[in-house]
């Protein structure tokens, strides 16, 4: 909220509204600016998870279409096609990114508290969030080295989602600003 944003004393109409009428414009002004934050936040998370879902999408069908090509070219049949495997794993992105976010947003508003919430900061809390979920949600049975080397691209697709979120985040417009 801004200057321009509280009402006007010096008119004469508000000269003679109640103290309180004026107040109660000036804390409606406040409530709406923390609702429009709150609903700028979220559509952050919410882009985030998107382009998340969509890396990883994207990422399992890209690997799934040599086997599809290579069974058709055989003349063998699928189990699984390129496409159905990519709607798995939109699903299970989709159901994964809903912890991640759980895990990662009381940690960026620490970083934020700090003034540290910035893209590298959103990177690596992406990186390190869907490897660890990665690795405790799905690869319980393999060596932790294993895991770690095979849910590499999904911490890419998890760091691509965190700078996307910090990018859409309306905190970072304001810290930008605030530093000029």
């Amino acid at each position: 909220m801004g200057i321009a944003d509280l009402p006007d004393v010096t008119n004469s109409d508000d000269r003679n509204r109640p103290i309180a009428d004026i107040c109660l414009s000036c804390e409606n002004a406040v409530m709406s600016e923390r609702t429009t934050s709150v609903l700028l936040n979220f559509s952050a998370l919410l882009v985030g998870a998107l382009v998340a879902i969509i890396s990883v999408t994207t990422y399992e069908w890209l690997m799934a279409l040599p086997d599809e090509r290579a069974a058709i070219a055989e003349g063998s049949s699928l189990l699984v096609s390129a496409a159905s495997k990519a709607q798995i794993a939109a699903l299970m992105a989709a159901l994964t990114a809903i912890p991640i976010i759980a895990v990662c947003l009381p940690i960026w508003l620490v970083l934020a508290k700090f003034r540290k919430n910035n893209w590298i900061a959103a990177a690596a809390l992406g990186i390190t969030s869907t490897v660890g979920a990665w690795v405790v949600l799905f690869d319980l049975e393999t060596p932790l080295s294993d895991a770690l080397i095979a849910s590499l691209p999904y911490g890419i697709c998890g760091a691509l989602a965190g700078v996307t979120t910090w990018w859409a985040s309306p905190g970072r417009r304001v810290s930008a600003a605030s530093a000029n």
